[in-house]
């Protein structure tokens, strides 16, 4: 699984982790050692459920403050858990379909004000 995160980082594409997910892109930037101009060795802003926020402080990773529930950097998304799963879900939507696309959808869903 590493080594397809940095691909998909490497190549461009738009990555997302929720709860202790962001533990592998962690992973993948620890294992991506000796790489030092791919994209897939860099850290990023990032956010995760409570019980590994202190696994990535220590790693080094940029972590956000913890009121924020979803956070961008570039083509990383990541999420605290499973209570952030519309807003993540949405976000991840207008990453690969456009704000247009996000608002289209988020009215039939009924959901309360998620930004």
């Amino acid at each position: 699984m590493q080594r397809l995160i940095r691909v998909y980082r490497d190549s461009g594409r738009t990555i997302a982790f929720i709860c202790a997910a962001t533990t592998a892109l962690a992973a993948s930037v620890a294992g991506a050692a000796g790489v030092a101009a791919a994209e897939s060795s860099r850290r990023v802003r990032v956010t995760s459920h409570p019980a590994v926020k202190q696994e990535l402080l220590a790693a080094g990773w940029d972590y956000a403050p913890d009121e924020e529930r979803v956070v961008v950097d570039g083509r990383v998304i990541t999420s605290r858990g499973p209570g952030t799963a519309m807003l993540f879900a949405l976000t991840i939507v207008e990453a690969l379909c456009g704000k247009a696309k996000r608002d289209e959808i988020t009215g039939p869903l009924i959901c309360a004000s998620v930004l």
